[in-house]
């Protein structure tokens, strides 16, 4: 599927009077959005101003992880696409990966099947349970794709662009480790001006030489795409904040980070999006974010970002 029918190119999105358009409306709700906006763009090779067509790099802004949950959320689902199509007619390119997790427990239980989960949150995967994966990311895709375009956004859905390495080949969702990832598809759309809405599917050579398909969590799909893309930001939007007994942590080191999964105060679903931010701070990601979906405009125009909103995890 191919949402979205107008080609903008990189030069239309930094130069059209629109762009200027929602720069004044955001500095009347964020009165420094105009200077992190400029930020952004520099950092991509673009500016409101000029354009340098070999410097371009759309791909590198952000990368936006969305909980498979904000499919269920319409209201929440619709600021965000608001959001990112906002950001494109400004020139800034956000990368969205997404995850379906609630849609795939939901498809097995409806058919009988029992779904089972590690301690991290990560899901073991048999190969017969792999129609779940594939439906549920399809929906969720087509849910996250259409919200933009209703939203004036032009995308392109994305999938099928992790090579991984399973420690057990009976199970799909054992990603021992991810060993490529094609950005192709994602820096030939962004370069076109349209936003990627990828998947965090992919596939495996099995022992006896069979490639097959793989279920990989989306927050390590994520981590692995930020990594390849070397992006500004990465911010993986949620519905649950991360809490040590029962406090919201605004602010973590990753060595803190990590010693609150050794000692069980992270735990579940949580130790994933956690673990996955600490490698990324530990491979250079200048920002690295955990906030609940409302939270994403503060995130990206207010000076103390997330530090009163979600987590901020850093050195």
């Amino acid at each position: 599927m191919r949402a979205g029918t107008a080609e903008i190119t990189p030069v239309n999105l930094a130069l059209r009077p629109e762009a200027m358009e929602e720069r004044r409306a955001l500095e009347k709700d964020f009165p420094d959005a105009g200077f992190y906006v400029d930020q952004f763009l520099a950092h991509t090779g673009g500016s409101p101003e000029t354009f340098q067509p070999v410097e371009f790099r759309p791909y590198t802004f952000a990368i936006a992880k969305l909980s498979g949950s904000i499919a269920e959320d319409r209201d929440a689902l619709g600021r965000f696409a608001a959001d990112a199509a906002s950001l494109q007619r400004m020139g800034l390119i956000l990368d969205v990966m997404h995850g379906a997790g609630k849609q795939i427990t939901a498809k097995l239980s409806a058919a009988g099947f029992r779904s089972e989960t590690r301690p991290d949150g990560t899901r073991i995967t048999p190969g017969e349970h792999m129609w779940a994966v594939y439906e549920s990311l399809e929906e969720v895709n087509a849910a996250i794709c259409e919200a933009i375009v209703k939203e004036g956004g032009v995308v392109e859905p994305v999938k099928d662009i992790f090579t991984a390495a399973l420690s057990d080949p009976d199970d799909r969702g054992s990603v021992e480790q991810i060993t490529k990832v094609d950005t192709g598809q994602i820096e030939e759309a962004s370069l076109a001006g349209k936003i990627p809405v990828c998947r965090p599917d992919g596939h495996t050579v099995l022992p006896n030489g069979e490639v097959a398909a793989t279920n990989i969590n989306a927050d390590i799909a994520g981590r692995a795409l930020a990594a390849a893309l070397k992006v500004l930001k990465y911010i993986s939007l949620t519905d649950t904040p991360i809490v040590e007994r029962g406090i919201p942590q605004r602010n973590l080191t990753a060595e803190k980070a990590a010693a609150m999964i050794d000692s069980g105060d992270i735990h579940g679903g949580a130790v994933v999006k956690v673990r996955e931010g600490i490698e990324l701070v530990r491979q250079g990601v200048h920002q690295v974010v955990i906030v609940q979906f409302d939270h994403f405009r503060n995130e990206l125009y207010q000076p103390e970002g997330s530090a009163n909103m979600g987590t901020n995890i850093h050195e």
